[in-house]
């Protein structure tokens, strides 16, 4: 069994004569805005018409950066002669707004039951979720194992924890052993002056985050996973395989080094990191062929130069308040919003019932801000704070107003608008927080219509 590595997280498996791609995301990047893109690096061309053709395509999930409508729609259609079959495996959980887009596209969707083989010509297939223990943003990912008919494994994470039935298995003897496990780093920090993700703009020591090393990473990516299993496994870093425009997104560690830094440690014997094109024998535990379809290339000017979405949807300041109403009456009710409501002081002094802000930031322009108030259930518009918002509510959320404007229009995913201008303060755990929430709020699961809207896009820029 040869494992290929197509960039970021996207996979190429062989197995004699069957091929399957895992999470194939085959163009120069991702996203929902082309002035704003994520780019694969490094760099690479994707040459589909030297691919080998393909049995079958597995999707773990439908994250941004692992299903990519438009690559699966221009595979359908360009290059139909490619797909020996059109016969996608998906995950349980996996969202029926993107179960949706498969079908327009002309694929056959297969749902694969957790912890069940699913046979693929010669590979045999196996799909572990942990259900506990995760985010609910990670709580419908799928880890695949794959084996072939010489008893060859490996296993693949994707963006969630490892599950325990998977040791469980290995341990039972239910599954051999991988042979080779696929790690995912999903480590990133801010640049300077930036905030992404879960960030705090409040300056606060985070207990999980305020001092990551080198070793402390390898430690939970490496070394845990590996010490779960009775028998040595060769490790493939993989993950942070891309960059933001405006390079907001700050990669302390390439899983080159990453990798070097654990061989040369001896935290395990053999660590890999692949670029795009290398590959992994699973056999011989060795560097295998180079993928000819898959060649490394200078960065694409293109991308640099698009411009941003425009002015946004003409959503008007009346539809967002009750949009935000509405989303008050979700958050309340929530674990998050138990953080605001236990939330009675701040800075020395009694809050009242308003405890969150949402500042929209109106380039050139003041901010228009809401204010939730707990009491009345609503955001209330109040005049604009600026800078001074943080000093005077707990929790508040910034971010550009033309973005959410493209997120309530389905033309931007909130994973991008977290990456994108969203920014935050709060005084609570991090998974706890506004952003978090929105996370849960806007997820494809949950809000399935947006999730539609911004497939079609997706799809519509590859007709």
């Amino acid at each position: 069994m040869q494992l290929t590595s197509i960039g970021h997280l996207s996979w190429s498996v062989c197995a004699g004569d069957t091929h399957v791609l895992v999470d194939p995301l085959l163009g120069e990047g991702f996203g929902s805005d082309p002035g704003r893109p994520f780019h694969i690096v490094p760099a690479r061309m994707v040459c589909l018409e030297d691919m080998p053709p393909v049995d079958a395509i597995i999707l773990t999930t439908e994250h941004l950066q692992h299903f990519h409508p438009a690559t699966l729609a221009r595979l359908q259609r360009e290059f139909p002669h490619k797909l020996k079959t059109l016969r996608v495996y998906v995950p349980q959980m996996f969202p029926q707004a993107a179960r949706d887009l498969l079908h327009h596209c002309g694929y056959e969707i297969h749902v694969m039951d957790i912890r069940h083989d699913v046979q693929v010509g010669e590979l045999t297939c196996r799909f572990y979720m942990p259900y506990t223990d995760v985010l609910f943003w990670d709580s419908r990912v799928a880890s695949l194992y794959l084996r072939d008919t010489r008893d060859q494994s490996v296993f693949i994470q994707s963006d969630t924890r490892i599950a325990d039935s998977f040791y469980a298995d290995v341990s039972a003897g239910t599954v051999p052993s991988p042979r080779v496990m696929v790690v995912t780093n999903n480590f990133q920090s801010s640049a300077e002056g930036q905030a992404i993700g879960l960030d705090n703009l409040l300056p606060v020591a985070d207990p999980k985050y305020a001092r990551i090393s080198g070793l402390r990473l390898l430690n939970e990516i490496i070394s845990q996973p590996a010490r779960k299993l009775d028998k040595s496994v060769i490790l493939v870093i993989a993950g942070n395989g891309y960059l933001d425009k405006d390079r907001k997104i700050r990669h302390l560690w390439s899983n080159a080094q990453l990798a070097g830094i654990a061989s040369q440690l001896s935290l395990l014997s053999t660590v890999h990191a692949l670029d795009p094109g290398e590959s992994l024998d699973a056999g011989t535990a060795c560097p295998g062929q180079v993928a000819g379809w898959i060649a490394p290339t200078e960065p694409s000017r293109h991308w640099l130069s698009v411009e941003r979405l425009g002015c946004g949807p003409r959503t008007s300041l009346v539809q967002v308040k009750e949009h935000l109403d509405e989303m008050a009456r979700t958050w309340l009710i929530t674990g998050y919003g138990q953080s605001l409501m236990t939330q009675t002081h701040y800075l020395g002094r009694p809050l009242g019932a308003r405890r969150l802000v949402i500042q929209l930031m109106d380039e050139g322009r003041q901010s228009i801000d809401f204010v939730l108030d707990v009491s009345r259930v609503e955001f209330v518009r109040v005049d604009s704070l600026g800078a001074r918002a943080i000093k005077q509510y707990p929790f508040g959320i910034r971010v550009d107003l033309r973005d959410f404007k493209s997120l309530l229009a389905g033309e931007l995913q909130v994973w991008e608008l977290l990456n994108l201008s969203a920014s935050q303060w709060y005084v609570c755990d991090r998974y706890d927080s506004p952003l978090a929430f929105w996370l849960e709020f806007y997820s494809e699961q949950v809000d399935s219509e947006r999730a539609r809207r911004s497939y079609q896009l997706s799809l519509d820029s590859v007709s």
